[in-house]
């Protein structure tokens, strides 16, 4: 069902928005990342509404260290996808690097209720629900 989605969300209808995601994808798995970014740019300037555009333009951006940037792209992949369970654990990862613990640890929460099966969401999960709301007696 994971990949079925995923796969689903990577379609827009439009042949060129398509191609170029396909693209970006060649570009990371040969590990040009360069290239990949800007292949994402255009296509995000091409294609605003497109989550997944957005998703792998955060994904390369925190490969690259712009947690900024990779903030923003998964904010927008978010309120255009909002379901997207890679994007919210991954938003929960970034969050987590600048020690905003409640909020990364809301965006586990979000994507574990989404897909309970998500590697290794309920040990971030138990550790961080530890860390901001204490343990009970």
């Amino acid at each position: 069902i994971e990949r079925e989605l995923k796969a689903r969300w990577a379609h827009t209808g439009s042949p060129s928005a398509d191609l170029l995601l396909k693209r970006t994808d060649q570009a990371m798995e040969a590990h040009e990342f360069e290239t990949a970014r800007e292949i994402v740019q255009k296509l995000t300037d091409i294609a605003p509404n497109f989550a997944e555009a957005w998703h792998r333009r955060a994904t390369l951006a925190a490969q690259k260290d712009d947690y900024e940037d990779a903030l923003t792209s998964l904010r927008r992949t978010l309120a255009l996808q909002p379901k997207n369970f890679t994007a919210l654990a991954e938003l929960g990862e970034i969050l987590e690097e600048y020690n905003d613990k409640p909020h990364a640890l809301e965006a586990y929460r979000q994507a574990k209720a989404i897909d309970p099966f998500l590697d290794g969401l309920v040990d971030r999960i138990r550790d961080l629900t530890k860390a901001v709301e204490g343990q009970g007696i």
